[in-house]
């Protein structure tokens, strides 16, 4: 997770879509074979209500990294 930015192309690996200076790691772990995760995750103390957050993933699907489109979230 971290502030949106301009489109960075990363090759092989795809566009990164987060400022590199402000990222967060969430989480890591294996996805079922439908591609799909969901869960809670908690975010750093003191992120003010209305902060725009892009959420982007970094999958390996065995041919190597990739990144996935980035999802925009409004902080309440």
């Amino acid at each position: 997770a971290g502030l949106p930015t301009s489109p960075t192309p990363t090759a092989p690996f795809g566009t990164l879509w987060l400022d590199p200076s402000s990222s967060f790691v969430l989480g890591f772990g294996t996805a079922p074979g439908s591609g799909i995760v969901s869960g809670a995750v908690a975010l750093p103390v003191g992120l003010p209500p209305g902060l725009i957050v892009s959420l982007q993933c970094v999958a390996d699907l065995g041919a190597g990294l990739e990144l996935s489109t980035p999802s925009l979230v409004t902080l309440r």
